[in-house]
């Protein structure tokens, strides 16, 4: 997958970061916590896995912990953008616009491993509109049911850019999703409000497609304290990351994200990194960790639910 016209900076970074001779070999050495079947890899900690798809955009494309899937699956949504699992964009994405970008999106990811086989590597080939490379590391986090990504971005383009990197996670619109407020007020863009509420700092969404019109719903805000969740039966969906300061945000664009499809079938959960002033030839690179919790039989699952919250925060 490498292309002859690549700077030379690209090679040292995919060289630096693999410890396999031929990172798409089909004996590549993967970590003992990995197995693979055909062309993805499936992360196991725990009751918790994790699949990722190298061919089709280098996407999460299975979320698991028992039998309760947490992400949108290939059938759902508007196929033609690729609008299931979790993948990456740039940000702000008013330099690209629409649909994303199928270097980044879509396309195949070379793979490799690093040299102590904690984790999976994944390169994207380079965006030509951009010049933006994805380079995305997958391994398990510090406690069970967890997994860490390292992602990083990097400039091949001839100019400065400022860019964050937004995480799109595509879930079914049933459950809660919820995060601390941060610093901003909502922001639907140019979509529908999507209904939210605000009880004891925690903003909270519930999943209701039937109130979704004929056009897609929005709603921007700064987070807090660096978490969001997800809530799908009598589990729950954590996401860990650096919280990023409301004034680090593109002016369009806010850390958190959820979005309400027009054809009810999705829903995506973001949040994105803080903006990063990057010369040509230099990246920078964000940590995020998602947990998986099972939810006490005994918690309440009501919209503004304390019992969630606590859930969420808890240091396990």
């Amino acid at each position: 997958m490498f292309r002859l016209s690549c700077p030379y900076i690209f090679l040292f970074v995919l060289i630096a970061l693999s410890g396999c001779d031929k990172p798409d070999d089909q004996q590549l050495q993967i970590p003992q916590f990995v197995s693979r079947q055909d062309q993805s890899f499936t992360l196991h900690n725990g009751q918790a896995v994790m699949t990722v798809s190298p061919q089709k955009g280098g996407r999460v494309s299975g979320l698991k912990m028992g039998n309760q899937e947490f992400l949108a699956k290939e059938t759902q949504g508007n196929d033609k953008v690729n609008s299931y699992g979790s993948v990456l964009w740039s940000s702000p994405q008013s330099e690209w616009m629409w649909p994303p970008l199928a270097e980044l999106n879509a396309n195949p990811y070379s793979v490799s491993c690093t040299k102590d086989k904690t984790a999976i590597v994944l390169t994207s080939d380079i965006e030509p509109k951009t010049g933006y490379q994805f380079v995305k590391s997958y391994s398990l986090g510090e406690h069970s049911e967890s997994f860490k990504m390292r992602y990083k971005i990097i400039n091949h383009s001839d100019k400065t850019k400022n860019v964050a990197i937004i995480e799109n996670t595509r879930v079914d619109p049933v459950g809660l999703v919820f995060f601390p407020k941060g610093d901003t007020e909502p922001n639907s863009g140019i979509f529908y409000p999507l209904e939210i509420k605000l009880l004891n700092g925690i903003v909270w969404h519930k999943f209701e497609p039937e109130k979704i019109r004929q056009d897609h719903h929005k709603v921007m805000m700064d987070g807090k304290a660096g978490w969001l969740a997800y809530q799908k039966g009598r589990y729950l969906l954590v996401k860990h990351f650096p919280d990023s300061p409301a004034n680090r945000a593109p002016d369009t664009e806010r850390e958190i994200e959820i979005f309400g499809h027009s054809d009810r079938t999705f829903a995506e959960i973001k949040h994105q990194s803080a903006l990063h002033l990057l010369a040509p030839g230099e990246s920078f690179e964000w940590e995020v960790v998602w947990q998986l919790k099972k939810i006490p039989d005994d918690a309440d699952l009501s919209l503004g639910s304390n019992d969630l919250v606590d859930v969420a925060r808890a240091k396990d």
